[in-house]
C-alpha cells in the first residue's frame, strides 16, 4: 500500500497531541482512503497467512500483567508476546493475561528482548460486535503495512490508540477507529515458541511449516 499520509511525521505527531486535527484530515482524505483498504481487504488468505507467520502481535501490560488500556501510558510497562488467535478476530477483546501471555519454561512471560522500532504507520482498523465496539485485528495491521518498509524486517508489531474514548478514535468519514502502529524488528530474531506457532486464519489452523 502507498503510504504518504499514514506515514507522516506530522500526522504521526499530531496523532498522538492532537488527534482531532488529524481525524479532519482524514475526513480531507477518504476518497483515497476508502479504496486503498477495499484493496488492503482483497489481499489474497496466502499472503497473509505468510506475513502472519513472520510478524507477530505483542501487547502492552502493566506491572501485574495487566493490559493497558486503549489511550492509557505506563513507563514501567512492558511488551509480552501472545498466544495464537485468529487473525481475522481482535486478539485484544477480551485480553486474558493467563490464557493469552506466552510463558518461559518456568511459566513466567516471555521476555521480549532486543526490540528496535524500524517504522511506524496510521492504521485503520473495522470496529466488531456492535457499533463502534473497539477489536482491531492482526489482519488489519498486516494488510496495510507499508510500501517504503521492508517487510522482511519486521518481526512484531504494536498498536497504540490516542484515547480509552471510543469516539474519539472513531473516524466516521472512513467508518473505521484510527490507531498508531508500531514495527519492530528483532535483534535475534523471534524465540522459537513464538516463530513456530501456527497461524489460525477463519477458523482453519495453518501451521508453521
Amino acid at each position: 500500500m502507498d503510504k504518504i499520509f499514514e506515514r507522516e511525521f506530522e500526522n504521526l505527531q499530531d496523532l498522538v497531541k492532537n488527534p482531532n486535527r488529524v481525524m479532519s484530515k482524514i475526513a480531507e482524505e477518504y476518497e483515497r482512503i476508502i479504496p486503498m483498504l477495499i484493496a488492503a481487504d482483497e489481499m489474497p488468505d496466502e499472503e497473509l497467512i505468510r506475513r502472519a507467520k513472520q510478524i507477530k502481535p505483542l501487547v502492552r501490560v502493566d506491572k501485574k500483567g495487566r493490559k493497558l488500556d486503549a489511550g492509557e501510558n505506563d513507563e514501567n510497562s512492558v511488551l509480552v508476546y501472545v498466544k495464537p488467535t485468529d487473525i481475522n478476530q481482535s486478539y485484544l477483546f477480551s485480553f486474558s493475561p493467563k490464557k493469552h501471555i506466552v510463558c518461559d519454561d518456568k511459566q513466567k512471560p516471555l521476555k521480549v528482548e532486543g526490540l528496535e522500532e524500524i517504522a511506524r504507520f496510521i492504521c485503520y482498523h473495522r470496529y466488531g460486535g456492535y457499533y463502534m465496539c473497539l477489536r482491531p485485528g492482526v489482519d488489519e495491521v498486516l494488510q496495510q503495512l507499508p510500501a517504503d518498509v521492508d517487510i522482511n524486517e519486521i518481526s512484531a508489531f504494536e498498536i497504540k490508540f490516542a484515547s480509552d474514548q471510543v469516539r474519539d478514535i472513531y473516524n466516521v468519514a472512513v467508518d473505521r477507529h484510527v490507531s498508531t502502529v508500531i514495527l519492530y524488528k528483532i535483534a535475534n530474531g523471534l524465540p522459537e515458541k513464538v516463530r513456530t506457532q501456527p497461524v489460525i486464519i477463519s477458523g482453519r489452523i495453518c501451521s508453521y511449516e
